[in-house]
């Protein structure tokens, strides 16, 4: 059995070896495992905010004539309808959809 595991010394040495090293080996893990989670945990906690149109809009007092400005954008973008048979394409504004800037503001 010559190229096989190395044979532990006489005096035993392979076995606190082995130990050591998982022991290292899982306390390097728990220490990642906690970085992680606490990451995680922040990320989740985050606020994102409201989004008008895929934008994050400003605080304070320019967001009427912000909210304003991304009306029309916004009664513009297309949707599709889909029903059993029929598919239809038109817009949120032609649908009766926009954005209630004083409501909002």
């Amino acid at each position: 059995m010559a190229g096989a595991w190395p044979r532990a010394a006489p005096s035993g040495t392979l076995i606190p070896v082995r130990v050591w090293t998982a022991f290292i080996g899982g306390g390097l893990l728990a220490a990642v495992a906690f970085g992680v989670c606490s990451q995680a945990q922040l990320w989740l906690e985050q606020d994102w905010g409201i989004l008008v149109g895929e934008q994050v809009p400003p605080a304070g007092d320019k967001l009427e004539a912000w909210l304003t400005r991304r009306e029309p954008a916004v009664a513009a973008r297309r949707v599709t309808l889909v029903t059993e048979g029929w598919i239809g394409e038109t817009t949120w504004g032609e649908l009766g959809v926009s954005l209630d800037v004083e409501g909002t503001a």
